[in-house]
């Protein structure tokens, strides 16, 4: 361990860190106080590579000014050196109706450019959450989950293509069969478009699932993996579950045994999310064609009270056994 830094405010989480040089890294981050007029804002920084020591600080950026509440960062990519957050936004305030998947691109040093919210203009009620964000080629894909229709928790999962200009090529929903609540938690970039993974939450049992969507947005298949009747789930609600590797996929999670014991789950597929040793579940799924609209938002930046620091954490060795099992 060359060095380890926390926040000297708790209320400071990190979502990502991108290395810029050999020398330093850009760390976007939250600070979530709830009793500040702005309650939740996003906190770029830049860390030094070397020690962990804190080069510049962004002050507190609020995305939606006009009516500030909660803006969370959910994940961040790059390209042609500049950052694109998708963050989760509440365009009108405290209620449900007005939460927004933000798209925000930031210069390669970390500082802000512009922001706005995708789909729906602040003045129809829906909800919606954004859970991940690829580069690729020249354009960016966010996942989402939520209701498209309104406030309730019956969501559905989707997809939106946006070039860097923050401008929508198209946006789709997905809503798996059966499923009342279906979840998004990652995306990769593949040969034919795109590989999401998800869950479904209020099935009986819950299950994750694998679904793949062109570059165009049509939807070319949804299956989920081994017994139909285990019960899959993972215990990070938005975790990182999933992966391209040679000729296919990786998908991680957990099952729950009867007796309640938990084991590690990994399904390993082919390009068609095949699997030879394991059942495969074909799942339906109904399409429906979104709003292709993104919508400015004004920021504001509001500087810290104190000053914020990282700060050394204090750590032991601990004995290290390397054990061949």
């Amino acid at each position: 361990v060359f060095w380890v830094r926390n926040w000297d405010n708790p209320e400071v989480y990190e979502r990502e860190m991108i290395a810029l040089s050999a020398t330093e890294y850009v760390l976007f981050a939250n600070i979530f106080e709830l009793g500040t007029p702005t309650s939740s804002d996003l906190i770029p920084a830049r860390i030094d590579a070397t020690t962990g020591d804190l080069n510049w600080l962004s002050p507190r950026l609020d995305l939606v000014a006009a009516v500030p509440f909660v803006d969370e960062v959910h994940a961040v990519t790059t390209i042609d050196q500049s950052h694109y957050v998708t963050s989760r936004i509440h365009t009108a305030g405290a209620p449900y109706d007005g939460i927004r998947a933000g798209l925000s691109k930031f210069t390669y040093d970390g500082q802000h450019l512009w922001t706005k919210y995708l789909l729906f203009p602040n003045n129809v009620s829906r909800r919606i959450y954004p859970t991940d964000i690829i580069a690729s080629n020249d354009s960016l894909v966010v996942a989402y989950s939520g209701d498209i229709n309104g406030i309730s928790t019956n969501w559905t999962l989707g997809l939106i293509r946006v070039d860097t200009l923050g401008t929508v090529a198209w946006a789709r929903d997905f809503n798996v069969a059966g499923s009342g609540q279906d979840m998004s938690t990652k995306i990769v970039a593949t040969p034919f478009g795109y590989l999401v993974a998800g869950r479904t939450t209020n099935t009986s049992p819950p299950r994750l699932f694998m679904m793949a969507v062109s570059t165009s947005g049509a939807l070319l298949w949804t299956k989920s993996y081994g017994d139909p009747a285990q019960e899959q789930a993972l215990f990070n609600t938005y975790a990182s579950n999933v992966v391209d590797v040679a000729g296919g996929f990786m998908m991680t999670g957990h099952v729950v045994q009867a007796g309640g014991d938990e084991d590690i789950l990994l399904v390993r597929t082919d390009m068609d999310g095949n699997v030879v040793c394991s059942q495969v579940t074909p799942l339906n799924a109904i399409t429906t064609v979104l709003p292709d609209q993104s919508f400015d938002t004004q920021i504001q930046e509001i500087p810290f009270v104190a000053d914020l620091q990282n700060v050394p954490t204090v750590i032991e060795d601990a004995g290290i056994e390397d054990i061949c099992v």
